[in-house]
């Protein structure tokens, strides 16, 4: 049968897990894989801005903000401090010293902050994207895992507009 407490997941849970745990390597691994490609997006698309609406870049960006945001957020809840990378770096320059989770908190909490404005207050519920809504509920999440209270509470009341579907088969 199944041997639900040999898995990697639940070393993981008791405690148990250390370097050779894969579903953690892997874990790391496609964060910082997901960051690397947010950093890539965002050195780069300044290539195109002259081509791009200007409200239509705001938001591309803010989207890839509010991805990285959420990729550094898994990391602190899971790690604690790590490394926090914010533009592309080589091979040469990967190996770096962990910043503080605290570090990395206020990196995530000013992310989501100023991409919020920018992004939709709705988008096809289909697509996957980035909202207002999303990046103010991140937050929220952010502030209830530092212990935050009043930010939790502000954050929680700027989710505006928003109804739960009856229906998600019209999508």
């Amino acid at each position: 049968g199944f041997d639900r407490n040999g898995s990697q997941l639940q070393a993981l849970g008791r405690g148990a897990q250390d370097s050779r745990n894969g579903t953690i390597v892997d874990f790391w691994t496609n964060m910082y894989a997901g960051i690397a490609k947010c950093n890539y997006v965002l050195a780069n698309m300044e290539r195109g801005k002259n081509v791009i609406p200007e409200a239509t870049y705001k938001q591309c960006e803010s989207e890839v903000r509010f991805l990285r945001a959420l990729f550094y957020s898994y990391l602190t809840e899971l790690y604690g401090g790590v490394p926090l990378v914010k533009t592309p770096i080589t091979l040469s320059e990967a190996k770096m010293k962990r910043n503080t989770k605290d570090e990395v908190v206020d990196f995530i909490l000013t992310e989501l902050d100023q991409c919020a404005e920018f992004l939709p207050q709705k988008n096809n519920p289909t697509t996957g994207r980035a909202t207002k809504g999303a990046a103010h509920a991140l937050l929220a999440k952010v502030y209830l895992y530092q212990g935050n209270w009043k930010g939790v509470k502000d954050q929680c009341v700027a989710i505006t507009g928003y109804n739960l579907v009856t229906d998600y088969v019209q999508y």
